[in-house]
């Protein structure tokens, strides 16, 4: 959810959609847009948490999400194996807070649709033209670590731009093999904007979308931990593996 009490201008762009979407006009017919965004990448502890209260209730028939669609029809004894703590591995212990940018460059008219548009609506118009034109240079996402609760320093950002760095605990550049060569006028304009944690709150807050993901992540881990378990215990009964669990491929939900 977006807190739209604060206004989130940057200079040179238009406002889409108010503080998540913008916009810049250039020349040949092309646009640049630029979406942000913030989320809390949840401790590993709390995302078991997650994964386990889930595995106590799932609900259906009706709407289900991606880490529940991997829970149904799950034995009991590979639920209850989930909800043993010794299954999960703890890296992370605390709570990391973000902000991402989306940015990327696509064909001017393709922004003039008079209809109501959302946040996902032009995340998805970005990634799919990114996927048909996968020679556009700039296009990118890039997080950066907050800390507590502001934009990391600027004279370290400013190095790490300096240095072409892809990948560090600040920043991280993921979607493009190219360095952005405007990245620190980008940023520049970015820190501009969001000058307090106020404005950092102002954001749409991704948080539940990316919790959903990384359970994901971590319940395939733990599968796999299971499965290893499995192969190992038939093993030394000299039954053999067992078949692969949970099993892959689509499942239809009645």
């Amino acid at each position: 959810m977006t807190n739209c009490k604060i206004r989130i201008t940057l200079p040179g762009y238009e406002n889409l959609i108010a503080n998540e979407v913008y916009k810049k006009i250039l020349p040949d017919n092309k646009a640049e847009l630029l979406l942000l965004s913030r989320y809390t990448d949840l401790n590993d502890p709390a995302l078991h948490e997650y994964i386990k209260k889930c595995t106590k209730g799932i609900k259906i028939p009706g709407t289900i999400n991606q880490l529940e669609a991997s829970l149904v029809g799950l034995p009991e004894n590979i639920k209850e194996r989930l909800l043993l703590d010794d299954l999960w591995q703890v890296v992370e212990t605390k709570d990391r807070n973000y902000i991402d940018i989306m940015r990327g460059f696509l064909p001017s008219n393709t922004l003039d649709c008079s209809a109501k548009k959302n946040f996902d609506f032009y995340a998805g118009l970005l990634s799919n033209y990114t996927a048909i034109d996968p020679d556009s240079t700039n296009q990118f996402n890039a997080s950066l670590l907050l800390k507590n609760s502001v934009l990391p320093d600027k004279r370290e950002m400013d190095i790490l731009i300096k240095h072409k760095t892809f990948r560090s605990e600040t920043f991280n550049i993921v979607g493009h093999t190219k360095f952005p060569e405007d990245m620190q006028t980008l940023i520049d304009v970015v820190y501009g904007a969001l000058k307090s944690p106020v404005h950092i709150s102002g954001l749409k807050d991704l948080t539940d979308r990316v919790t959903l993901s990384l359970a994901v992540m971590h319940l395939q881990h733990a599968f796999d931990i299971i499965n290893q378990e499995r192969f190992d215990s038939q093993a030394s009964s000299g039954y053999g593996a067992l078949p692969e669990f949970p099993p892959k491929g689509p499942q239809t939900l009645h």
